[in-house]
């Protein structure tokens, strides 16, 4: 269980770093333009 806490805690540091590095370079609106129709 302890592993399992530790392999999760990596996956959102590092998932919450990647959304960090592609909001900054502002990529995150050219991947959600094309969903916008389905999230409204």
């Amino acid at each position: 269980m302890k592993d399992f806490v530790y392999i999760v805690m990596l996956l959102l540091a590092l998932g919450g770093m990647a959304y960090g590095i592609l909001n900054l370079t502002g990529l995150t609106t050219v991947i959600l333009k094309p969903l916008s129709p389905i999230a409204s």
